[in-house]
């Protein structure tokens, strides 16, 4: 449930870079995005062209496609991997070779001069003139993939430090320290940067050491200029986890130049200098010109930038269902299951699923069987929602007593798509439960053994969080989860299990116990149980009530009987049986913000 949509496919790029990606900084946390489909690419114009002159060398075979709306390759020239030009052309001078493809939209032109032997053709990965090519998709949304990613950058909290205008002497050299060890650093130049000719400028990590893990980015608010010869080298950084941000121009890229960095000036055009080394990527915002001999080795800053907003964690697919078994089957008793106050009522999903009778069901009952008896709706029973399922529905009882369905649905029907869906954003939901950082980390809950109350000690923000091997509740006791000291967070209760033993995280409750709540509501607790056990989880027993959603993404659960009350959501990887006389409303967890 994390993480920014990309559009088109880079995937051939990354999986080559793999060696970098084994050393770049990327912050998993949600409400973060990268370059996106920008990072496949060695140099990209977002409004204008790019130029390589003779001799100049952009790539890393086969890495690094090149973008804009013309490209122009000189003699003797070459490129790492696709040239892509849209809505223009594409010229390709004498002896010089593209080692993917040269990709034109439909109308568009490729040019070419004499190839370096009759049989060694200037495109390698063919010659496509199609506005359909999946790669003018990828070029396109790697422009709109720029923009976000500088709107992210340009969030001021994320500075870690400030620099004013500077101008780097030949003598002695400058060294531009971060701040945050094993983290991202944005050292922001408040104005220009000069390198002067024959100048050194090193970027270093706090230690100076490489250690992997911490990134800088040089935000320069004015203009870069680099003389002749100058030099910007890295001390314990990488290319990968490096970026060089121009807010205004590239005012001057001299000649025989050193830059270990991703250039990017969003609002510029950029012309690398005769015989230039890059190792990194340029990305500018008009024209972007290699003058000859400049060499570029594709390393794309691989950095994720928090955006500021940080992404929900949510059950996805399954968020909608009251009663779920993702992998197994429903099996339910004389029961009265929805909120009818609800705009959805919640819904009932599994395999196939059986509703006893005289049950009420307020909301869908989905089944993703294909068996003639997929759903089972049980004499005087009612589903208030639609039956849907692939298979049939079959009623049983009298004639003047038989179940009945609000309406049906079958093949198509979206939510046979969320039911698909449901297993793996559980199994997602529960991983990334399990890895929050832990507010309280308790011994088995054995009540009333062991204290009866869990309280949160302090606000929190997003989520608090308990760890517990396991929850056991005796006869008749209660278990009271107090939320005040954190008023308006989700409780998570993740039970691990023993990892000695492989075994998951169990849920033992008595007859007649009751989950209370002080200081929150159902809709804030989640008690999150992780793998297998031998002892299924289990809502068991007369006059039991229990407040708020309990996911098991691969465990049996077991709902008792008579004067059961349950208020929340249940959701299962495996079976999922409910006894007579129970009440369930649905009470849907809300989005965790960690």
């Amino acid at each position: 449930m994390n993480g920014q949509k990309r559009r088109g496919s880079i995937a051939p790029y990354l999986a080559a870079l793999l060696p970098i990606l084994a050393i770049a900084f990327s912050p998993i946390g949600a409400g973060a995005v990268t370059l996106g489909s920008a990072l496949g690419f060695s140099a990209l114009s977002t409004t204008g062209d790019v130029i390589i002159q003779n001799v100049a060398k952009v790539g890393t075979t086969p890495l690094g496609s090149v973008g804009g709306a013309d490209v122009t390759l000189g003699n003797n020239s070459s490129t790492g991997g696709d040239v892509i030009a849209t809505p223009g052309n594409i010229s390709i001078g004498n002896f010089s070779k593209i080692f993917g493809a040269c990709v034109v939209p439909t109308g568009g032109t490729i040019t070419k001069g004499l190839p370096l032997t009759p049989a060694n053709y200037h495109c390698v990965g063919g010659e496509v003139m199609d506005s359909a090519d999946p790669r003018i998709a990828t070029f396109n949304a790697a422009i709109s993939d720029v923009a976000t990613f500088v709107t992210a950058l340009l969030n001021p909290a994320l500075v870690t430090g400030t620099v004013p205008t500077t101008v780097v002497k030949n003598f002695p050299s400058t060294t531009f320290t971060d701040t945050v060890s094993g983290g991202l650093n944005i050292l922001e130049v408040t104005g220009d940067l000069t390198l002067n000719p024959s100048s050194t400028l090193f970027l270093s990590s706090v230690s100076g050491t490489a250690t992997g893990g911490e990134a800088l980015v040089l935000k320069i608010d004015g203009n870069l200029k680099i003389g002749n010869g100058a030099k910007i080298s890295l001390k314990g950084l990488f290319p990968s986890t490096v970026l060089i941000y121009v807010g205004g121009n590239v005012t001057g890229w001299g000649n025989s130049t050193t830059v270990g960095a991703t250039l990017l000036a969003p609002n510029a055009p950029i012309a690398v200098g005769s015989g230039a080394k890059v190792n990194g990527a340029v990305i500018g915002g008009g024209n972007v010109t290699f003058l000859q001999n400049a060499t570029l080795l594709f390393n794309p800053f691989l950095v994720d930038i928090p955006t500021g907003q940080p992404q929900e964690i949510t059950l996805g697919d399954a968020k909608g269902f009251l009663i779920l078994s993702t992998q197994g089957d429903t099996t339910l008793g004389h029961l009265t299951f929805g909120n009818p106050a609800a705009p959805n009522a919640g819904d009932i999903g599994g395999g196939t699923d059986i509703i006893g009778d005289f049950s009420s069901i307020q909301g869908d009952v989905v089944a993703s069987s294909g068996l003639p008896a997929a759903i089972t709706v049980g004499p005087h029973a009612k589903v208030v929602g639609n039956c849907i399922t692939p298979g049939g529905v079959v009623f049983s009882g009298p004639v003047n007593g038989k179940g009945t369905c609000g309406g049906f649905g079958g093949v198509g029907d979206p939510k046979l798509a969320l039911l698909a869906g449901s297993a793996g954003d559980v199994t997602t939901f529960s991983a990334e439960l399990a890895s929050l950082p832990v507010d309280q980390a308790l011994p088995a809950i054995n009540v009333p053994t062991s204290a009866s109350t869990i309280a949160c000690t302090a606000t929190a923000s997003g989520a608090y969080v308990f760890s517990t091997p396991s929850i056991k509740i005796a006869n008749s006791k209660t278990l009271t989860v107090d939320g005040t000291a954190c008023p308006g967070a989700v409780i998570v209760i993740n039970v691990f299990g023993d990892p000695s033993t492989s075994q998951g995280g169990a849920v033992n409750l008595g007859s007649g116990f009751t989950i209370k709540l002080v200081g929150t509501t159902p809709d804030h607790v989640v008690f999150n149980v992780e793998g297998a056990s031998v002892n299924p989880t289990v809502l068991n027993g007369t006059n039991s009530t229990f407040n708020g959603t309990l996911v098991a993404p691969v465990q049996v659960c077991k709902v008792g009987s008579t004067n059961v009350k349950f208020n929340g959501q249940l959701i299962c990887g495996s079976d999922v049986t409910g006894g007579d006389n129970v009440t369930a409303t649905y009470m849907p967890l809300v989005p965790i913000i960690p």
